[in-house]
């Protein structure tokens, strides 16, 4: 499984809360990509986080720890939005079997869908999921 969290993810409230507590029990696997690590990096940097006082040093440790994992592909598909391919990429470089976004135009991609259901993926958003798992 593939999930794409935004700024607004952490919140236990939001749909993405519940699927990022499975993710931290291990009940599904996390799939980073290096476009993704750089997005969490800018976002971890916000002026919004700073009373969380993440330091330079540690989003630093956190980028060491996971360069190693972050997968390469190159995928013979263009999604309705050229930025989003590294989604695309790292959930098939890792044998996803969903991805999970809130990202319009990855959800409203019928042709991409297509392509990824082909591939044995499927596109949820957070509620999505949430019902399939229920």
């Amino acid at each position: 499984m593939f999930v794409r969290c935004n700024g607004d993810a952490a919140s236990v409230a939001s749909h993405p809360g519940p699927v990022l507590e499975a993710v931290w029990r291990g009940e599904i696997d996390l799939v980073l990509s290096w476009e993704l690590v750089a997005e969490i990096t800018d976002v971890l940097t916000q002026p919004k986080l700073r009373t969380y006082d993440i330091s330079p040093d540690a989003i630093r440790s956190l980028l060491r720890f996971l360069a190693p994992s972050l997968p390469t592909v190159e995928i013979d598909v263009v999604p309705r939005d050229p930025d989003d391919a590294h989604v695309v990429a790292a959930a098939l470089a890792e044998g996803a079997d969903a991805i999970v976004t809130g990202d319009g135009d990855l959800l409203a991609d019928e042709d991409l869908r297509k392509w990824l259901r082909e591939r044995g993926v499927v596109l949820h958003t957070p509620a999505s999921l949430l019902d399939e798992l229920s």
